[in-house]
């Protein structure tokens, strides 16, 4: 299932769940600073955590818990909504 994770207006990303608790970025809209392609993602108290991989001990960029976050409609032809 995808996600997309609304930061401001004209900035998002598109995040995979992998399990329970963790999320890939697959595809990002003006996110210079706050994640890549390919980071891993979580959601704890302090916000959405931004890891370079599952093996880093601290994360990269916190972004707050006032973000939106919505499920994305995949249709047959591979487009979304």
């Amino acid at each position: 299932m995808r996600y997309k994770l609304e930061i401001a207006q004209h900035k998002w990303l598109i995040m995979e769940k992998v399990n329970e608790y963790w999320y890939q970025v697959v595809d990002t809209y003006n996110c210079v600073v706050e994640a890549k392609i390919g980071q891993m993602i979580r959601r704890s108290l302090r916000g959405w955590e931004v890891f370079v991989s599952l093996e880093a001990n601290a994360p990269r960029h916190v972004i707050p818990n006032a973000v939106r976050v919505w499920k994305t409609i995949e249709f047959e032809n591979g487009e979304e909504e």
